[in-house]
C-alpha cells in the first residue's frame, strides 16, 4: 500500500516497529550514534532494502548546489533521520525542505528522549 506521498506504508511501519523495539530494549539517553548503529543492526536483519549514511544532491537550475545527509534511505524512497531530544516545528519544516530540495519521496524523523520515541512522517 502506498501513502499519498508515494511511500510504502509497510516500509514506514516496519521502520517504526524496528525503532520501537530497539528503544524498548535499550531505553533512552544513550546518544544518537548508539541508536543509529542499533537500527542499522535491526535493518540488516529485516527484509527491507536500505542504505546507511546517505548523501543526496541538492539541485537548483540543474546545478548541484549542495548536499544533505540522512541516517538511512529505506526502499529507495524513504529518508530516515534519528535525532536525540524533541524537535521544533521549525526543525520539522527544515527536514521537509531537505526532502523537497533533494527530490526525495518522503521522510521520517525519529526523535528519541528519556520519555520515549516520537516519529514524524514528512
Amino acid at each position: 500500500m502506498m501513502s499519498s506521498k508515494g511511500i510504502s506504508n509497510s516500509a514506514t511501519e516496519e521502520v517504526l516497529r524496528l525503532a520501537n523495539q530497539m528503544f524498548q530494549t535499550l531505553g533512552g539517553g544513550l546518544g544518537q550514534r548508539v541508536y543509529v548503529n542499533a537500527l542499522n543492526v535491526a535493518l540488516d536483519q529485516s527484509k527491507l532494502s536500505f542504505d546507511a549514511n546517505c548523501e543526496f544532491a541538492v539541485m537548483y537550475l540543474d546545478e548541484k548546489v549542495g548536499t544533505i545527509r540522512s541516517d538511512f534511505f529505506i526502499e529507495h524512497q524513504l529518508a530516515v533521520w534519528i535525532v536525540e531530544g524533541k524537535i521544533s516545528e521549525d526543525q520539522k519544516k527544515a527536514y521537509q525542505n531537505m526532502i523537497k530540495a533533494a527530490g526525495l519521496g518522503g521522510g521520517l524523523v525519529i526523535e528519541l528522549s528519556l520519555e520515549g520515541l516520537v516519529a514524524h512522517k514528512l
